[in-house]
This record gives structure tokens, C-alpha cells and sequence, in this order.
């Protein structure tokens, strides 16, 4: 599907592996202006996605280091996109970022806790709801500019942190990777989990031309894990 994405500026935040990457691969599928970024620590691995997404796709994306803890660090980063590529049309936030500017979209990626609550995790289920709130909020108050603000939520995604932890969880109990994770998807509707590809699929369309009506509305890529509406 032809999206409108193409030669748009998107910027993928905190995007070196794992579903930032994944996003930004369907994003730069589209013939976008796909820009990556993570934090120092990482550069190496945000060298490694640059090399993975041009290959995958045949457009190779820019790549910025920046410090989400430091705004002066992110607004850095902000003004070097826009000199460097143009105006900004698409957000996609793994992380905060910069606020909304006029026209675009702004995609904010949380968790399945905006749906379900997670046992254990208060912190993240406080304020992950949080998110969806100032998302609402935004997505009422920007309208009128033609910003569209919306929230998605990942189930369990095959990422290569999962990969890792199910490989520690199986060498507990004495098997393999691949057969704890079997077993533990055997409780899920889809009898797997879902991968970055589907995830950035979805959220390619959202901060996309083409969609240019659902704001403010929250989603999950889980494959009907999750019970809740």
C-alpha cells in the first residue's frame, strides 16, 4: 500500500534495536526520510540498524545520538533534522521527546498496560496511563493544526531482549530457547508471539497520510493476548 510516506521526514526515537528498529524499517520501507537515534552507549548498535534498514529496504536512514535526559541534547538533535532534512512530518516516541509541532503525526509507544495491568510493575502501569492521557489530551488540543496523536502498545514482540530472557528462563529449566519459547506461546490466541515487522507495519500507517482520522485512540499489536477492550 502506497502510505504518502515518501520523502516525509519521521523520526524514530530510541530506535537501534528492538521495536524502535522495527518501526523504522517499515517507515523507511515507505520511502520516508527515516531518521534513527539512540543514546551514546549505543552507537554501535545504531550503525548496525543503519546498515540492516538500507539493506532491508534500499533507503539508507540518518542516524543521531542524543540524551533523553537532556532537553538542551534532544532540541540539539531536533534542529539538526530540520536543517539537514526539512520539516519534520512524523514523531514516533519509544521515549519522551520533543513537543508537537504544527501539521504532522505523532505516534507515542507505550506497553500492553494501557490495556491490561502487568503484575509487578506499578511504576509502569501508572505511567504508561499517563501517557495515554496527555496523548488524548494532545491529540484534542493540536487538532485544529492537523496533528494526529495516537498510542500503541506491544504484546509480547520477539525481540532480541526477549530472545535473551527466554534463553535465561529456558537454561533454568533445562531446555532450549526456541522450545521455552514454544511452550510459553502456546497460552497465546495466535499460538506465537508477534514480531517488529507487524508492529511497525501498524505504526507506519498511523503517522502516515493516509490516516487521516484516527487521533487520539490507543492500540495494542498483541494478537488478542490480552482479555480487556
Amino acid at each position: 500500500m502506497e502510505l504518502g510516506l515518501k520523502d516525509k521526514v519521521v523520526i524514530c526515537m530510541s530506535s537501534a534495536t528492538g521495536i524502535g528498529k522495527g518501526i523504522a524499517t517499515e517507515v523507511a520501507r515507505e520511502g520516508a526520510k527515516v531518521v534513527i537515534c539512540t543514546a551514546e552507549p549505543f552507537k554501535a548498535d545504531l550503525e548496525k540498524a543503519q546498515i540492516d534498514i538500507e539493506r532491508a529496504t534500499g533507503n539508507r536512514p540518518q542516524t543521531f545520538i542524543y540524551d533523553v535526559k537532556d532537553a538542551v541534547s534532544i532540541k540539539r538533535m531536533i534542529d539538526d533534522v530540520a536543517s539537514q532534512l526539512g520539516n519534520i512530518y512524523g514523531l514516533v516516541n519509544l521515549c519522551p521527546g520533543p513537543k508537537a509541532g504544527s501539521g504532522g503525526r505523532i505516534l507515542n509507544s507505550t506497553s500492553s498496560s494501557i490495556k491490561s495491568a502487568l503484575d509487578n510493575l506499578i511504576l509502569s502501569n501508572t505511567f504508561r496511563m499517563g501517557v495515554v492521557g496527555m496523548s488524548k489530551t494532545m491529540a484534542r488540543e493540536f487538532g485544529q493544526y492537523g496533528v494526529l496523536i495516537n498510542v500503541m502498545g506491544p504484546g509480547r514482540i520477539y525481540t532480541d531482549r526477549i530472545k535473551y530472557l527466554n534463553n535465561i528462563r529456558g537454561e533454568k529449566q533445562g531446555i532450549s530457547e526456541e522450545e521455552y519459547t514454544k511452550r510459553d506461546s502456546t497460552s497465546f490466541p495466535q499460538k506465537r508471539y508477534q514480531t517488529v515487522e507487524e508492529y511497525g507495519r501498524i505504526v507506519a500507517f498511523l503517522i502516515s497520510p493516509a490516516n487521516s482520522g484516527v487521533s487520539g485512540q490507543a492500540f495494542l499489536c498483541d494478537g488478542a493476548m490480552t482479555d480487556s477492550y
